[in-house]
């Protein structure tokens, strides 16, 4: 395995523990901190997704601006995506 696979690997198995976090803390009616969870779940994709393209942002602002142009400007998601992260 590359480093880059257990890069990747780390990032999903970030985005699932959040996701899980986000659904047990919904059910306790915490749903900020459950919302935030989600957010940072979705940061974790999009890191992913940059990663696969051997692209590294380095900052988390950075992240969302190539995730932006990488898949929002190319059509490769629809543009509903880039409306719920502020670039």
């Amino acid at each position: 395995m590359t480093q880059k696979d257990r890069e990747i690997a780390l990032l999903l198995k970030s985005t699932r523990k959040r996701i899980v976090a986000a659904q047990r803390l919904s059910e306790l009616k915490y749903y900020d901190i459950a919302i935030s969870n989600l957010y940072y779940a979705a940061f974790y994709l999009a890191r992913t997704a940059l990663l696969k393209r051997d692209i590294l942002p380095k900052s988390h602002a950075g992240t969302w601006h190539k995730f932006h142009e990488e898949f929002i400007k190319t059509k490769i998601l629809p543009p509903i995506f880039s409306g719920y992260i502020k670039w």
